[in-house]
């Protein structure tokens, strides 16, 4: 129920701006079309940067841990009131869930950087990275294999892949669309809690599988 209503957060969320800026939105739709940003994005060097990133991340998780990973004591973690959360304040929340630290805060400002960098190439607007990150990452969930000393059962590999496209995807959308007034940030403070929690739910799903 949770990873539903996260997603239609995020859905709702770019529907908004879509209709909000419908003529601009067609305009974009034609010139990504025209330069094949999908394809332009899918074989850059910050789409691989980012998957390599997301791979790092969910491979960091212990299996053997997530039985006792309390996504609740996560959420409650969270500061209510915050623009921006502090390092220390998404250590608090770490702590709480299988992911090591050191390599969650590293490899998320490879993802941060890899937005921000394609973005800046290219001259997209927020909402325009978000729609192109979100469909190429959809589209590409064969890139997210991350490794895990765990039993090869075709299931559990399907499963963990769809986990990490969801969390790259709902990643990168937060990400993206950090920088618009008042609801950026808030999309990215739940994307922090929620995207780490979704996922960790995910994840002792499929080895109940």
């Amino acid at each position: 129920m949770k990873k539903i209503l996260f997603t239609l957060l995020i859905s709702f969320s770019l529907l908004m701006f879509n209709s909000c800026s419908k003529t601009d939105m067609k305009s974009v739709n034609n010139s990504a079309s025209d330069q094949n940003l999908s394809q332009t994005l899918y074989n850059s060097s910050e789409y691989a940067s980012y998957v390599a990133a997301t791979n790092n991340i969910i491979s960091s998780i212990d299996f053997n841990k997530l039985q006792a990973a309390n996504t609740e004591s996560a959420r409650a973690a969270t500061p209510s009131n915050k623009e921006y959360l502090t390092k220390s304040e998404v250590q608090k929340i770490l702590n709480t869930l299988p992911i090591k630290q050191d390599i969650y805060l590293t490899n998320r400002e490879v993802l941060v950087n890899s937005i921000q960098s394609f973005q800046k190439k290219y001259h997209l607007t927020n909402e325009q990275s978000a729609s192109l990150w979100n469909n190429v990452i959809n589209s590409h969930s064969e890139s997210f294999k991350p490794s895990f000393d765990f039993p090869i059962i075709t299931g559990i590999i399907n499963c963990v892949t769809d986990a990490a496209t969801t969390f790259a995807a709902t990643t990168a959308v937060c990400l993206a669309l950090r920088q618009i007034p008042f609801i950026g940030e808030k999309l990215f403070r739940i994307c922090e809690t929620e995207a780490i929690n979704t996922l960790t739910d995910s994840l002792l799903g499929c080895i109940q599988l």
